[in-house]
């Protein structure tokens, strides 16, 4: 969370919308009000808050004023007065000389739905003071799942083969932390890549220091299969060229647990392989 600062806050009138995810923009009068967030993030993701106030017909000798909010009701009286309370004040400024204001904050916040709102006024007196509130929400789910990758022949030595038209196999060993029955099969990516099959079975037994070893352990673990082709042109884009037999390339693993439609919790799992030619 950004530093806070103190902010005195008067009765004025706003126009406030519905909150929405993703970008929101709201004007009224002279004055519009722009917001903007992910619409989904994790728990342990730093994410960014854009915001945008413009006073039409104004200048740099314009008195505006603005404000930023984390989860606080922004409620509209009989007669259009309005007030802000709860939530945590961002930023703030109630003497700003200028007809714009535009910023990006970073931000994280815990697992659930959040309230991002941005107010922007004129404090010139044209119109009288009022300001204009735009709303967004942002889904934060829970912190990235990390899971541990295995190539042949697993334990120490991670090789990777990406000659000629054949597959990559890559196991998941399904750990207390990661049952990866729970895995969203359709989410996973190798470097970008789709699996062409996907299975499950207790191949592994999860181990200390170099990692697993073969054998089961009794829990499930995901096997998968990627397009060798595929592989190897992703990480000759990725390193600038054509692999070659003894680099070293680390590969990256993404995908989603199953537990939400709209916000899932991400799983990520990264491995360094050695390349055989």
């Amino acid at each position: 969370m950004t530093s806070l600062r103190c902010l005195l806050l008067l009765p004025v009138f706003f126009l406030v919308p519905s909150a929405q995810a993703g970008t929101t923009s709201n004007c009224h009068a002279d004055v519009c009000a722009t917001v903007s967030t992910p619409e989904c993030v994790a728990e342990d993701e730093t994410f960014e808050i854009e915001v945008d106030g413009t006073l039409a017909g104004g200048s740099s000798s314009s008195v505006t004023a603005w404000s930023v909010w984390i989860d606080a009701t922004v409620s509209a009286t009989t007669g259009s007065m309005a007030s802000v309370s709860g939530g945590t004040a961002v930023d703030s400024d109630s003497i700003h000389w200028s007809d714009v204001y535009a910023a990006t904050y970073s931000d994280q916040e815990t697992e659930g739905t959040h309230t991002v709102a941005f107010i922007f006024g004129d404090r010139s007196g044209a119109h009288g003071w009022y300001d204009v509130a735009a709303e967004t929400e942002i889904a934060v789910s829970g912190p990235t799942v990390e899971a541990t990758l295995d190539l042949p022949p697993f334990g120490c030595r991670d090789l990777l083969d990406v000659r000629g038209l054949g597959s990559v196999l890559v196991v998941i060993p399904g750990t207390a932390d990661l049952d990866v029955a729970d895995v969203d099969l359709s989410s996973l990516a190798l470097e970008g890549v789709a699996p062409t099959s996907t299975g499950t079975g207790d191949m592994l037994t999860e181990g200390v220091g170099c990692g697993t070893r073969r054998g089961g352990d009794g829990a499930q673990d995901l096997v998968l299969r990627f397009p060798a082709p595929a592989i190897r042109t992703a990480l000759a884009a990725r390193y600038g060229g054509p692999l070659h037999r003894g680099d070293r390339v680390e590969l990256e693993l993404t995908a989603d647990l199953g537990d939400s439609a709209t916000c899932p919790t991400p799983v990520l799992g990264i491995v360094e392989a050695l390349v055989l030619r």
